[in-house]
């Protein structure tokens, strides 16, 4: 206890019954030095945190657009229908070895029957390969995959013009259901060919990767 005349440390005496306590301090504040991190919680803006994007939210992936899909329909439907016709060339090599009576369709000129098969058989393997190989690309290519898309599709439309122009000024009598399917596949040429052209494709191939 202490003397009435020395002043007490503890402030005002506490009320009777009431154990002399004395109040407790705030334990002191420890504040983390700048570049401090705490294990366990990766912090952004040092290396091995999480990385910051703009505005703060990370983006977004967002789907092909339905013109982009469409485009790689095209071509994968085109590239089937030139691996069709890469049969057709293997028929006329066939039909170029037999006796001219036994082909009347074709005459007699089995030289020139035989180059155009091969000719056919080879020019429809690469195309077909190409537009299929390239419309396999479209999930994940950039702006080279988009280039050669719209290179294959120019050929492709190349190709159609030039068999439509065949046709149609041939001295053969023309075929209606035969320009029907050149008149088809043109325009299907040309619609790949517009849609791979457009601002939605641009902005497709050119996307951020992840």
């Amino acid at each position: 206890m202490s003397h009435p005349s020395q002043p007490n440390p503890y402030g005002q005496p506490p009320p009777y019954g009431y154990p002399s306590v004395p109040p407790q301090q705030p334990p002191p504040q420890h504040h983390p030095a700048p570049g401090y991190q705490a294990p366990g919680y990766p912090s952004a803006g040092y290396p091995g945190g999480y990385p910051q994007y703009p505005g703060g939210m990370p983006p977004t992936r967002t789907g092909m657009p339905g013109i982009v899909v469409t485009a790689r329909v095209l071509l994968f439907v085109a590239g089937g229908l030139w691996l069709l016709l890469a049969m057709l060339g293997v028929y006329l090599m066939a039909e170029s070895s037999k006796p001219y009576y036994e082909r009347p369709a074709f005459g007699g000129v089995s030289d020139d029957l035989y180059v155009v098969g091969v000719v056919l058989l080879c020019v429809s393997l690469a195309m077909g390969a190409l537009h299929i190989t390239v419309a396999s690309m479209f999930g994940r290519g950039r702006t080279g995959v988009r280039v050669m898309a719209i290179i294959t599709a120019a050929l492709n439309t190349l190709a159609a013009g030039l068999a439509f122009v065949s046709s149609v000024t041939s001295d053969e009598p023309v075929d209606g259901f035969g320009v029907l399917i050149q008149v088809l596949w043109l325009v299907t040429a040309i619609l790949t060919l517009v849609f791979l052209c457009v601002r939605a494709a641009g902005h497709w191939f050119n996307r951020p990767q992840f």
